[in-house]
């Protein structure tokens, strides 16, 4: 695993730190999600964890407005629904996080997070 500060850490949101404080983005994780699991284009995955058990988590980092993280969400979604996947819900708390939950292959979460300034973080967890 690559190591990260704090910032990029998958506890950590961004709260508009300047994204050079934000850790190695550019990293390459140890694993790559599996081959039916299609991830957001556009993004830079950069940490992967686990598995633990039967979950994996997978880090993406990406341009993206940080006011409008149920956009970037919802994306993430669509492209897994593309691929066969049912969205089984979606929340998000203003401001904080959105989330989707979805079934097929595999029963994954999307968390999307700000990471830094002018990019946010989506996590998927894959069980």
């Amino acid at each position: 695993m690559s190591t990260t500060s704090a910032a990029a850490s998958p506890e950590a949101a961004g709260n508009g730190i300047p994204c050079s404080q934000a850790g190695d983005l550019t990293g390459k994780p140890d694993r790559q999600p599996p081959a039916d699991l299609p991830v957001l284009p556009g993004g830079q995955l950069y940490l992967s964890k686990g598995p633990f058990g039967k979950t994996e988590l997978f880090f993406l980092a990406m341009d993206a407005d940080p006011t409008n993280l149920d956009a970037v969400r919802d994306e993430a979604a669509d492209v897994l629904a593309k691929a066969g996947y049912k969205i089984e819900r979606k929340d998000q708390e203003e401001g904080s996080e959105a989330e989707a939950h979805l079934s097929g292959p595999h029963d994954v979460a999307i968390q999307v997070i700000q990471l830094c300034e002018g990019k946010v973080r989506v996590k998927y967890t894959l069980s």
